[in-house]
């Protein structure tokens, strides 16, 4: 059973760093210290081993936090997927889901499909881990998908990395279109296929990740 719901995660995982989709219109709310004022995305490659360079083993040293959370508290890893999606699912994999509110606004975060998510303490903890040897370097956006990747239980599977982290925020958006509690089958059939999701792949991953969280 562990290994069958092993497997789960790790293809909910694959198809959740798999999204690509256009970004929402920008909204008011900026970036805040969680979120790299300076990420070394910048530049426009975006492959495999992107820190090679620049951050050598950060896969390694994001792999080995994760497994030293997790010992401590399990629930981290299904909190890291789930937080992935809801950063995935509105405006591509960029960090957005990250951002405080400003000006007694809300934030992404703080919409009422996200307002359960967790694991922000485990990408900080993670983020200032890495600024001690390579500040201003990694993206959160690379450190959140590879955090959810350590945390699929699955086989490895490499993952392009160079992401720019978002500078704004998407509450409407979050608000409007990520899947909630309260939509009908039909509703949350459409809001996937809008991203490219097929009917069985919405099932299984509504379905499976809901079971081991």
């Amino acid at each position: 059973m562990r290994n069958i719901l092993s497997f789960v995660v790790f293809a909910v995982a694959v198809i959740l760093l798999s999204i690509v989709v256009a970004s929402p219109t920008s909204s008011p709310w900026k970036y805040n210290s969680l979120v790299s004022s300076s990420p070394s995305s910048d530049t426009p490659f975006f492959r495999e081993d992107f820190y090679a360079d620049t951050c050598p083993g950060v896969e390694t040293t994001i792999r080995s936090i994760v497994i030293e959370l997790f010992v401590n508290d399990s629930t981290i890893a299904p909190a890291l997927i789930r937080l992935v999606f809801h950063d995935c699912f509105i405006g591509g994999c960029d960090g957005s889901v990250l951002l405080n509110s400003t000006n007694g606004g809300e934030a992404e975060k703080d919409v009422i499909p996200n307002q359960s998510l967790k694991g922000f303490d485990v990408i900080e903890e993670i983020k200032s881990r890495l600024e001690a040897v390579c500040p201003n370097i990694v993206s959160c956006s690379d450190i959140l998908v590879l955090a959810a990747r350590e945390s699929s239980g699955g086989p490895f599977y490499e993952l392009r990395t160079g992401r720019k982290d978002s500078r704004t925020s998407y509450p409407p958006t979050a608000l409007n279109e990520i899947p909630a509690p309260t939509d009908d089958l039909d509703t949350i059939l459409a809001k996937f296929s809008d991203r490219g999701f097929s009917t069985s792949e919405t099932v299984s991953l509504l379905g499976n990740v809901t079971t081991i969280t």
